[in-house]
């Protein structure tokens, strides 16, 4: 067997996969039109990124679009119809959410709320056509893991699709159509940008022929990428595995400190041995992610302020930085959680800063 026959590794692909040869970097084509394309329908450094994801997530195609909200909708449009009817998880994204029950319902489509954990309430859900099972590789924002397999098998004997959304995961931690999924989105502002300095989205499907479908809603909708948010993403996959091992390294560190912290009541992270999803999180992923989810004792408004009294983390919304994030949940997010709740994407500073940080922040509650 010769080098070029050897199979190659996901960091020396992720690394490869974003450059095209003879280049330092993937040019960015900037003009309205490229080789004759009009940059809306196609453009060089946006197939580029469609390819390398394509490749890094096993797919047969991936539609670019302007953000994760844009690929969200898109591929939803596209797989219903006046009279659909999806079934969601538990927990969602809450702009998805929002998206189904304030958008989609005014179409004549119905959302109907199952924790895909229960596969035997899934089981009792299906009963009913559905067009889309819908959930998340790591739930937004509660950190429930869900048995994608399972849940495939069971939405595909039923005539539905299976859509993740799999941006806590990223491809380096888990490739969802290896499991059953037909559709995998990510936004990819977060962790496949991983600097926080771009926009854009991404729906990598098992079938070609419907992602053709999606790719002309897309162009007919305006929702495409910019190429220089294209060339930003693809800066960061390449650095994307070094940066995941890093972030779900000091997720780790943190999350099992504040789990023995006095103002914590309970924390949600999959890599936690003793957590709720870990043995079906170890068996699904190759590593856990940064995303770690807090219970703190505390009202409202002293959590907030305890956010704001971060030095090291940011109290800010978004996820999949080089900075830690932390998000404070509100009255409003109609999220499955008890109490004063605090989303941490955690970064790629030192752990025991951060660690510092979240103590002096917490203990002056």
């Amino acid at each position: 067997m010769t080098s070029q026959d050897t199979p190659r590794s996901f960091a020396t692909r992720a690394t490869h996969l974003a450059n095209i040869p003879g280049f330092s970097a993937v040019p960015i084509y900037m003009g309205a039109v490229n080789e004759g394309e009009y940059t809306r329908d196609r453009n060089p450094t946006m197939d580029v990124l469609a390819n390398a994801l394509t490749e890094l997530e096993g797919g047969a195609m991936t539609v670019l679009s302007a953000s994760g909200m844009a690929a969200i909708s898109q591929t939803l449009m596209t797989l219903l119809h006046t009279g659909g009817r999806v079934i969601r998880h538990r927990t969602i994204y809450a702009s998805t959410l929002a998206l189904l029950e304030k958008v989609f319902e005014r179409f004549g489509v119905t959302t109907d709320v199952v924790d895909l954990r229960d596969l035997a309430a899934l089981d009792e859900a299906l009963k009913a056509p559905a067009a889309v099972v819908y959930g998340e590789t790591i739930s937004n924002p509660n950190m429930d893991v869900i048995d994608i397999a399972a849940v495939a098998e069971r939405a595909h004997a039923a005539g539905a699709s299976l859509v993740i959304d799999s941006t806590f995961a990223t491809p380096y931690f888990c490739r969802p159509l290896e499991h059953g999924a037909d559709v995998v989105i990510h936004s990819a502002t977060k962790y496949l940008c991983g600097h926080g300095d771009a926009i854009g989205g991404a729906t990598i499907c098992r079938d070609e022929r419907f992602a053709k479908t999606l790719w002309d809603l897309m162009t007919l909708h305006g929702g495409s990428m910019s190429p220089f948010n294209a060339a930003l993403i693809l800066r960061g996959i390449k650095t994307l595995p070094v940066r995941m091992e890093v972030h779900a390294a000091n997720a780790a560190k943190l999350a099992a400190f504040l789990k023995g912290h006095p103002k914590v009541t309970y924390v949600h992270y999959p890599g936690l041995p003793d957590d709720s999803e870990h043995a079906l999180a170890a068996k699904q992923f190759s590593g856990f992610s940064g995303m770690v989810g807090a219970g703190i004792d505390a009202d409202q408004a002293a959590t907030e302020a305890f956010a704001d009294r971060l030095t090291v983390a940011k109290h800010a919304p978004s996820l999949g930085d080089v900075h830690t994030l932390v998000t404070i949940t509100r009255k409003w997010d109609p999220l499955a959680i008890a109490g004063s709740y605090a989303r941490i994407s955690v970064g790629l500073e030192d752990a025991e800063d951060l660690i510092a940080d979240f103590d002096q922040a917490l203990r002056a509650i």
